[in-house]
Formats: C-alpha cells, structure tokens, sequence
C-alpha cells in the first residue's frame, strides 16, 4: 500500500513528522519533508534513510516555513518536480504553547494559527491547485488522501 508512494509530511524532522517520514520509509514510500530549519531537515534525512526498504527510495528535504503562503506554495511544486504527485500529504507541522488563556499574549495565537491550521491549509491547496494544473482526467478517480499524522497512525 505504501511502496513507491511519495508522501510529502511537513514538519518532518522532528516531531510526529518525523516519526511518521520514518515508518512510512521503512514501508517503501518515497518521501519529502519539510521544515523550517536546514541542520535540522539534514539530520532527520540521515536518519530517515536509514529506515528506507532499499537504495531506490529518495528521501529529499525542502526549507520552508509553512506559515508563508508564498513558500508553502514552493514547498509543495518543488517536491512535485522531483519525485511526483504524492499519494500522501502529512500536515504534521506546528507549535504548541502551554499556559492559560489568560495570560498568553494574542501573537501567540497569531503565530498558532499560522502555522497549525493555516500551514495546513497553504500545502493543501497548493496540492490541490498542482493536480488540477497537470490536468489529470478525474480528481475524485485518483487515490489519493489528505490526512493528519493520526489519522496516518490509525489507517
């Protein structure tokens, strides 16, 4: 079901992301992750190969923050141009700040919602408006899920 699938998961090197960029791998899927931080992004590639099935799977990085419309945007055309349409799209990318309600300034927020839901929302449609542009015959007919790490977890 995964072999020779592409999955693109931003917020793949650390994290949920990465864990699920290496299950993923060590069942044969191509993957793309994306992140905000190169040494990062670099570090989780060597430890995402090392779970890949044989030498034919690529694992590829892409810098981007999420958050920016224009580089999500990017992200998700450049990892198209390299290993393809994805089968998958893992919107793993996002922050978290404990504390109460109260006493979290509004930016916080701000800065949350750009990334968790809005992150999600820029990789998405970007992948939506690539499929549409390389006119394939039938969206709905393509096998094809957009889905959270848990919901991955859970398939």
């Amino acid at each position: 079901m995964f072999a020779q699938k592409h999955a693109i998961i931003t917020g793949g090197s650390s994290g949920i992301g990465k864990a699920t960029a290496q299950l993923l791998a060590s069942l044969g899927s191509n993957i793309t992750i994306i992140g905000r931080d190169r040494t990062r992004l670099e570090a989780a590639k060597v430890e995402i190969s090392s779970k890949c099935l044989d030498s034919n799977q690529q694992v590829i990085t892409l810098s981007a923050d999420v958050a920016d419309r224009v580089q999500a945007t990017a992200a998700i055309n450049t990892a198209i141009e390299r290993n393809g349409l994805p089968s998958f799209l893992v919107n793993s990318a996002g922050i978290a700040h404990p504390g109460y309600f109260q006493e979290l300034p509004l930016e916080i927020f701000e800065q949350t919602m750009a990334i968790n839901y809005f992150g999600s929302l820029y990789c998405s449609e970007a992948l939506q408006s690539a499929s549409l542009r390389l006119e394939l015959p039938n969206i709905n007919s393509i096998r094809r899920r957009f889905c959270s790490s848990s919901e991955l977890a859970t398939s």
